[in-house]
């Protein structure tokens, strides 16, 4: 983008290159695009990201639900509320409106969704225990308190 600007007489020195990058970037013209070697290129908005769906807010609600439970499960409806700043009952039912791609399971009286797919790969996996670094540690210690029950 620097040559292109250079050829149509912007002298992209200094730090103008840069505050024209990231100005393209905020008005929606621009995006990262993928690195080439220890280059970062950028590449048009509407050529790299698929256009948005026009979802009414049950839709979605519900694949916010399918997304968290199948990226973060097995997890709580309580979970599942506190981290998408949503009432139990627009929880339960985004949980309810994604239910087919769901299962549940019971863990101490408590019951904890998921994707069908991991249910399915969990019950053949092998039991296993793996001892984490300090700095995964230290991280798994975050993510159990953000998983806190909200009572």
């Amino acid at each position: 983008m620097m040559r292109l600007l250079d050829d149509a007489g912007i002298t992209p020195t200094g730090q103008r290159g840069y505050h024209i990058l990231w100005q393209t970037t905020q008005a929606g013209v621009i995006c990262l695009g993928p690195m080439e070697g220890t280059q970062q290129t950028f590449v048009l908005l509407d050529e790299w990201v698929p256009a948005a769906r026009d979802l009414s807010r049950e839709e979605a609600v519900a694949e916010l639900a399918g997304r968290y439970f199948t990226s973060h499960g097995p997890a709580t409806i309580h979970d599942f509320a506190w981290w998408a700043g949503l009432t139990l009952a627009e929880a339960r039912a985004g949980r309810d409106a994604a239910s087919s791609r769901l299962v549940s399971d019971n863990i101490d009286g408590t019951d904890h969704w998921m994707s069908k797919d991991d249910a399915a790969y969990a019950a053949h996996a092998a039991p296993a225990v793996s001892l984490l670094p300090g700095r995964v540690q230290r991280f798994v210690q975050k993510w159990a308190i953000s998983r806190k029950q909200v009572k």
